[in-house]
């Protein structure tokens, strides 16, 4: 072999090398998705308590809450705030509705291209939609525990929408996401944990008021 013929082999070689681990990996990582994706519960109808922990950029001291929220596929999510104080939304495709209290409404409004977006985010992260965040972020996933399986993500935004709001996400759980770590583009940190988590084939009457206000039947 001739020295031209050696560094054109070894030139093909190094440049192969990379391609070759990039492809291993992705679909060491594609399988990975697919475990997780396949042991994970998605109701139609959840919810449960959580506990945030918002890192301020700037601040020393973080901001703690705690609250409630519902995921209710094809129609939204409510996300209620009980402490330090009442606050909450629900999240749907057509409108946001603002609640000042339990039961009272103070208003509601048609959602913008970027609340759109973070829609489509939040109700992909609350349903354990792994596949529906794939087409709006970069997804590096682990498998941390056999048994019980447990795991991680990590998410890097891929639209330019939702970078100038969400810098990076992670993500772990089990059946069900258990904890969401928010970095946002402004530098904020925001740590979601989640308890008491419940699955249900449709919401009571209650839960749909809180999707549909002028319709409290039973779905």
């Amino acid at each position: 072999m001739s020295r031209i013929q050696w560094a054109s082999k070894t030139k093909s070689s190094l440049l192969a090398a990379p391609i070759i681990l990039l492809l291993t990996f992705m679909q060491a990582n594609a399988d990975t998705l697919t475990q997780i994706t396949q042991t994970l519960d998605i109701p139609d109808f959840s919810g449960g308590s959580f506990q945030q922990t918002r890192t301020l950029e700037g601040f020393k001291h973080p901001l703690k809450s705690t609250g409630r929220y519902f995921y209710w596929n094809d129609q939204g999510l409510y996300w209620e705030t009980s402490t330090p104080f009442f606050r909450a939304s629900t999240f749907s495709p057509a409108q946001i509705i603002s609640w000042s209290a339990p039961g009272t409404i103070s208003a509601t409004e048609k959602p913008s291209l970027v609340q759109r977006e973070i829609n489509k985010v939040l109700t992909a992260l609350l349903s354990g939609n792994i596949e529906a965040l794939e087409k709006v972020f970069s997804v590096e996933a682990s498998i941390t525990n056999n048994t019980p399986l447990t795991w991680e993500t990590q998410l890097t935004p891929k639209s330019p929408t939702t970078k100038k709001v969400i810098a990076a996400l992670s993500l772990s759980g089990d059946r069900a996401l258990r904890s969401l770590t928010i970095q946002s583009a402004n530098g904020d940190t925001t740590l979601i944990q989640f308890d008491g988590i419940i699955s249900q084939a449709q919401p009571n009457t209650s839960q749909c008021a809180l999707f549909h206000p002028n319709n409290t039947t039973d779905r």
